[in-house]
């Protein structure tokens, strides 16, 4: 017979780092349909396009499952796919092709410092600390 499990507190910080790495889902799917839309170079790569976004939102839409769980490598590779679009999102601004995908750049590199902020914070590494035992 399986024992019930204990309800854990999980801490706000933490909460919220899930829910920006899930923003940070959409905001990837969002850039993906415009580029594919917008620019003709990618048409004939659209499958290309699709296959990346299902990859890389699908890991980071694991690590958004795993975060509240207090799943370790959910917290590292969120930082380091959340470093990775901050620097993005700073790069399309010194570069912006058109004004959507600048904001876009922006909105994207603002809620990635964001959930850095949060996964890092102290209470969530005492959580992570805790739970990956």
């Amino acid at each position: 017979m399986a024992r019930p499990e204990t309800e854990v507190h999980v801490p706000l910080q933490v909460r919220r780092a899930a829910q920006l790495l899930w923003l940070l889902v959409a905001l990837m799917a969002v850039r993906t349909i415009l580029t594919v839309g917008v620019y003709d170079v990618y048409r004939g790569n659209v499958a290309l396009a699709f296959v990346t976004l299902m990859m890389l939102g699908g890991l980071l839409g694991l690590c958004a499952l795993g975060v509240p769980r207090g799943q370790r490598w959910a917290q590292i590779v969120g930082v380091m796919f959340a470093s990775v679009t901050a620097l993005g999102g700073v790069s399309s601004l010194l570069n912006p092709s058109t004004g959507a995908f600048a904001v876009l750049g922006l909105v994207g590199a603002m809620v990635s410092v964001a959930a850095i902020c949060f996964l890092c914070s102290g209470s969530a590494n005492v959580f992570f600390r805790h739970r990956g035992r």
